[in-house]
């Protein structure tokens, strides 16, 4: 028996693709974690190596401590040098059979070289005999010379792999983020066509009954007049010269957000709930309306133009709700009436040009937008470095306001400001939390913190006016600073300004040792004005932080802060 073909229904076809569309996403979710995963366990690898490459050149002075003149147990200095060794040949060993390259293995050889040779130098010491002391010693330096060699470039290729990961998993994520979108839009888009069929088909149907209905005066939804209503009363008020009348032209702020989650019906219950309210707190003032979807209105007589605002508020305060996963607001447009409009067509257009400027305004710049991810992303790998960026930008802003700058270089600083520590995602915590000097290896990986900065601005067009600011604002006055060893007026402004607002933050927060008074981290800033900031932008922000904190004293000699340690 033959089996006909069966299509399959709008709705089924729908869940069909968005499930594919969900399986595909998971599948390359996995491999995305996996490719974070190989990046991460790379970076690590590498600090690691960084670590054997100081542990093996220290292991080569252990035996030299056993000399009989030195006053040391020989057999406790054989007990530390097998233990350091031993350590050595696990981290490589471990680091090998983990998939390292062949570098790893062939410094693991080399090392055992080192260890061999290390053992003579060890034996001939404690017997006083330093001519084959001397010979095992040259022996071990060479092998770990090679085993060093080998270790950075091991070091080198784990780089390699964790940037290519790295690389791969953020156009995975973009693919994702992409295959997501296209199923989402291909299903609102199959949705709406169906509604729209539905509602057409529906139309035909009603036809009859909108012909008996159309002169009706009322919303059926929320009980309020209509716009029909609402057209027959404008003629009046356009037409007097009489009372002053306020227009004003309501938006729901949220509402398709509200409809498309909790569906049509939900949706209707809430204009109507909204409407009541809107009806409750205009009563006896004037006459509230629903001109359909979510555009409200009110015509009521007012004194003057501050009552005119006053009711605005009233109503624009009724037309919100907020509850679990939502929250409705509204925007308004207003115009006063007959003195701003002399026909219906006119007022309409004006309160309609003033609502959407009004929404306009409400909009987040693309800009701030992306520096609100950049600092999540800062305050979930350290919460103090989120704080710290928020009070860094506000400083910023009012330093650079100080300046009388306009308004697009104070935003520009700011927005700098906010975002100057997104750099330090990529170091190591080891590195960033240690509270003794930076050795050179890691003070030059602190270093490229300014150049990471830069990147990522570069990376999204809305932040690329900052990058210059982020890549300068290590740079020191008298060009002892980095990346470029600027001087000057050759470091841009608002690098200066962030710097300088960058270091009074660390000084006055326990970031890493305990905090000092606003004082003391003033009078540290003057004492490096000339060499490390700005002298002019030290005392802008001294004039700003007195202004917040009142009369600020002198430091005492014992809360000044060493300015051989610098903060980072």
């Amino acid at each position: 028996m033959a089996f006909a073909h069966r299509r399959l229904s709008p709705p089924s076809l729908t869940a069909a693709v968005m499930l594919v569309t969900a399986l595909a996403a998971a599948a390359a979710f996995g491999v995305i974690v996996h490719l974070q995963s190989t990046a991460s366990s790379s970076r690590d690898a590498e600090a690691e190596l960084v670590a054997l490459r100081l542990s093996v050149s220290q292991v080569l002075g252990v035996p030299w401590g056993a000399s009989p003149g030195e006053g040391d147990d020989p057999a406790d200095v054989r007990d530390e040098l097998t233990g350091a060794t031993e350590e050595i040949e696990q981290t490589l060993t471990r680091l090998e059979r983990d998939g390292g390259p062949p570098d790893v293995r062939s410094a693991l050889r080399s090392f055992h070289r080192v260890d061999a040779a290390l053992q003579h130098v060890l034996e001939a010491v404690s017997h006083d005999r330093q001519d084959a002391a001397n010979e095992s010693s040259d022996t071990a330096a060479r092998q770990a010379y090679t085993v060093d060699q080998a270790l950075a470039s091991a070091g080198k290729r784990y780089r390699e792999r964790s940037r290519a990961a790295a690389s791969k998993a953020r156009n995975g994520t973009a693919l994702v983020i992409a295959l997501l979108l296209s199923g989402f839009a291909w299903s609102f888009w199959r949705t709406q066509r169906a509604r729209l069929l539905a509602e057409g088909s529906a139309a035909a149907h009603r036809q009859l009954a909108a012909e008996n209905a159309k002169n009706a005066l009322t919303d059926p939804l929320t009980g309020l007049a209509n716009r029909r209503a609402l057209l027959r009363d404008l003629e009046g008020v356009v037409a007097g010269d009489g009372d002053l009348t306020v227009l004003v032209l309501f938006d729901l702020d949220g509402f398709k957000l509200y409809n498309d989650t909790f569906g049509h019906p939900a949706g209707d219950a809430l204009l109507a709930r909204l409407g009541g309210r809107l009806d409750a707190a205009t009563a006896g003032r004037g006459v509230a309306y629903r001109l359909g979807g979510d555009e409200f209105c009110l015509l009521a007589q007012v004194s003057d133009e501050a009552d005119a605002l006053t009711l605005a508020s009233t109503a624009q305060v009724a037309l919100t709700e907020s509850g679990p996963g939502f929250a409705i607001g509204s925007s308004y447009g207003a115009a006063l009436l007959p003195a701003e409009a002399a026909s219906v067509t006119e007022a309409l257009t004006l309160v309609d040009t003033r609502l959407y400027l009004q929404k306009g305004n409400g909009r987040v710049p693309a800009s701030q937008q992306a520096a609100d991810v950049l600092v999540t992303v800062l305050n979930e790998r350290d919460s103090e470095l989120g704080r710290h960026s928020h009070t860094v930008a506000s400083l910023a802003g009012r330093v650079a306001t100080a300046y009388e700058l306009p308004s697009v270089e104070v935003k520009r600083i700011r927005l700098a400001a906010e975002v100057h520590d997104i750099g330090k995602a990529a170091i190591p915590d080891a590195i960033l939390t240690k509270t003794e000097p930076l050795d050179d290896v890691e003070r030059d990986f602190l270093r490229r913190h300014p150049l990471i900065a830069e990147r990522v601005a570069m990376a999204a067009p809305a932040l690329a006016p900052t990058a210059e600011l982020l890549r300068g604002h290590q740079e020191h006055y008298d060009g002892t600073g980095y990346p470029d060893s600027l001087t000057a007026d050759q470091i841009p402004m608002g690098a200066r300004i962030i710097a300088a607002c960058h270091a009074f933050d660390l000084l006055t927060h326990d970031h890493p040792g305990p905090g000092r008074s606003v004082g003391a981290a003033l009078a540290h800033l003057r004492r490096e004005a000339g060499t490390r900031f700005d002298p002019g932008v030290v005392e802008r922000l001294a004039e700003v932080v007195g202004n917040q904190h009142g009369f600020v004293r002198l430091a005492d000699p014992a809360d000044l802060i060493d300015p051989t340690q610098p903060t980072r």
